[in-house]
């Protein structure tokens, strides 16, 4: 499968405008021979919502009050496809086939952060350096399973049966994007929705406590309770015997 992008050609003869055309002209022409072509695309843009504030406290209250979905940071795609079949010598094929992805990142933009406190700027671009990288690879997997749906539609070939060829185009489609889906619920859950890659507020505040810590300090007062309630139940079972 041949990707066509007719006016990137860099062109150093004297008669640029003739061979360009001789160049396009050449490649529909291959295209056409081999019954097939394909166009995709590729878009990723960020958009910003804007907070202002003098403490971190501030901050975090507006990002809450205003950000996406109820998160800081939050990254959208969306897959877009559109392709024909064809018979050709009673075999069918894909002969035309378009794939597009959009990925949208939403971040905050702290409006008056020239004026804050120095230390609170530093802790915000250390907070706001690792929600971009989490929301980056979020895009990463909308990426990835672009190229697998492209490479998966490549390797359909050919049937005596346009209907067939149509369910697999469908099929890889749906498989996998289905998997980045399921591959950014899964990295979000494991990384706490970006907080224990520093994500976190707790670097915004200056906090050194972390959630994992949080978290153990919780586990270790459940551990000393149960131990607690099964002297209390040992006792009561010593007394009564």
């Amino acid at each position: 499968m041949f990707w066509l992008s007719l006016f990137k050609f860099r062109n150093n003869s004297s008669h640029p405008n003739g061979i360009s055309l001789y160049l396009r002209l050449s490649l529909i022409l291959l295209l056409i021979s081999t019954g097939q072509t394909s166009l995709a695309g590729k878009s990723t843009r960020t958009e910003y919502y804007s907070i202002s504030g003098s403490s971190a406290q501030q901050l975090i209250n507006e990002m809450d009050r205003k950000g996406p979905q109820g998160f800081s940071g939050y990254t959208t795609n969306n897959y877009r496809y559109e392709y024909r079949t064809k018979m050709i010598n009673g075999r069918c094929r894909v002969s035309h086939i378009r794939l597009d992805v959009d990925i949208l990142y939403t971040m905050p933009r702290w409006e008056n952060k020239a004026s804050a406190d120095p230390d609170l700027q530093n802790r915000w671009d250390s907070w706001y350096r690792a929600l971009d990288r989490h929301e980056r690879n979020h895009g990463a997997y909308a990426e990835k399973g672009y190229d697998d749906i492209l490479k998966g539609w490549q390797g359909i070939g050919t049937s005596n049966n346009c209907q067939d060829i149509r369910n697999k185009v469908v099929q890889i489609y749906n498989s996998i994007s289905a998997r980045v889906k399921q591959e950014n619920a899964d990295y979000d859950r494991t990384t706490n929705h970006g907080r224990t890659e520093g994500a976190s507020y707790n670097t915004l505040t200056g906090s050194n406590n972390s959630d994992t810590a949080i978290s153990s300090n919780t586990e270790d007062a459940n551990y000393w309770w149960l131990v607690f309630v099964a002297l209390i139940g040992l006792l009561i079972y010593v007394r009564k015997t």
